[in-house]
């Protein structure tokens, strides 16, 4: 495992060791006292699924725990990773909009080489600018 920002990532050193089959009853993160007013958790799975996670703050020992929302291990199989964060201030990676892009205007593919934004519904998200290239095996090249 391992805390990024505001990310708990799995990294797969063991797979199918121990921890990969049973999960964590729970995971603690010290010397938390930023994390004081985080408002979501979450786990989000290799497929797309999301579920919301419990987490509790303890200010006399500033520590963030997090678990599941009711009794039971937190699955590492097929986890990509946990997120937390401040709505106010973070991009809620627990919201499935998070992850949704419209094209800002459809792109003209009539040539071997188109431009395109993709936008968010989301406020807190950046665009992102989309190269679309056709090469000449065929095969669309995209950046």
């Amino acid at each position: 495992m391992n805390l990024q920002d505001k990310a708990i990532l799995k990294l797969d050193n063991n797979p199918g060791g121990q921890a990969q089959k049973n999960g964590l009853d729970k995971i603690v993160i010290f010397d938390a006292k930023d994390l004081e007013p985080t408002d979501f958790v979450c786990w989000r799975g290799n497929d797309g699924s999301i579920v919301n996670l419990k987490k509790t703050y303890d200010s006399d020992k500033e520590t963030l725990t997090i678990q599941m929302q009711n009794p039971g291990i937190i699955p590492l199989k097929n986890m990509q990773g946990i997120y937390f964060g401040t709505a106010a201030k973070d991009l809620n990676l627990c919201d499935l909009g998070s992850a949704k892009y419209n094209w800002q205007a459809t792109p003209d593919v009539s040539k071997n080489t188109a431009e395109a934004v993709l936008t968010s519904p989301v406020e807190k998200a950046r665009d992102l600018k989309v190269t679309l290239k056709l090469l000449a095996s065929g095969i669309v090249s995209l950046k």
